[in-house]
């Protein structure tokens, strides 16, 4: 998921064709606010502006604890995207609140589909009460703000983020309970390749689904480590097969390379598979 200045349109336009699955719009911290205004009407030309193709485009609006995200929502709302991320959400109030004005938009209320609401954690407030607000009804994913995260609680910035372990596990597991995405947070320094590797590496051992991220640069790296590799679809597909033939001789478990297989394996495999085919879709900008 890569963040893109609302008003940057050099960038914006470079986005739809990049290998991003979503491109996140932002009027928050890349929006200088002398500029918020221009940054809106940016928002609400979007669409006719850009052709994105099979990529989510968002909106992130300003947190609810500004004066600016009212407005943000307003031109959210003529704009046509696909949903909003809400920064530094810290309880169900929270989101009570934003829906509350979100049903007040008439261009949205007419709609048959509610918009893609992705909501941020980013304090430790939020950490604690993240299984509250991940199984809110709406949210269908969730983001890690790391930076505003480890600042608040003054960490110092550590190649393992050992201060952040807590906290990443919490989110993860509350996402998972609620079954949603959950996404790792951004990796700061652009030039840092080997840094930004070991931390996909890490994020995704830790059950994450994917990353923010900052630069287009960063894009390939996170790329190979969070796409299943050549190898696990192939395992992916035998086992499938193997599972498939054992069900039509009325098998309810099958062996695959010596392997015990039963429902959830298939299950997994086939998610793998089912994520491999959405991404090619994604790469060849359809």
């Amino acid at each position: 998921m890569l963040f893109m200045p609302a008003t940057n349109a050099r960038a914006l336009a470079k986005a739809q064709t990049l290998p991003a699955d979503s491109v996140i719009v932002d009027l928050e911290d890349a929006v200088h606010p002398d500029r918020r205004d221009e940054a809106r009407a940016c928002v609400r030309s979007l669409r006719d502006t850009y052709h994105f193709g099979r990529r989510e485009v968002l909106l992130r609006i300003n947190s609810l604890q500004s004066e600016h995200w009212e407005q943000d929502l307003q031109a959210f709302g003529s704009s046509g995207l696909d949903g909003i991320v809400v920064p530094k959400v810290n309880s169900r109030d929270d989101l009570e609140r934003l829906s509350a004005q979100l049903a007040r938009l008439p261009t949205l209320s007419s709609q048959q589909q509610s918009p893609r609401l992705v909501i941020m954690i980013e304090t430790p407030v939020g950490v604690v009460n993240a299984v509250e607000v991940c199984a809110y009804p709406g949210v269908d994913a969730v983001l890690v703000g790391t930076a505003d995260l480890g600042a608040a609680m003054r960490l110092s910035d550590t190649p393992a983020r050992t201060g952040l372990q807590f906290a990443l596990q919490q989110v993860v597991m509350a996402a998972k309970a609620a079954n949603i995405a959950v996404i790792d947070g951004v990796y700061m320094d652009v030039q840092d390749n080997h840094g930004l590797e070991q931390e996909c590496l890490q994020g995704k051992v830790l059950g994450f689904d994917g990353k923010t991220l900052i630069h287009p640069n960063q894009l390939a790296i996170t790329n190979r480590i969070y796409s299943p590799s050549e190898r696990a679809l192939a395992d992916a597909r035998g086992l499938v097969a193997a599972w498939e033939s054992a069900e039509r001789s009325g098998e309810a478990v099958c062996l695959y390379q010596q392997r015990l297989v039963e429902h959830l394996h298939v299950t997994q495999a086939r998610h793998l598979l089912a994520l491999a085919e959405q991404m090619t879709l994604i790469d060849q900008g359809d």
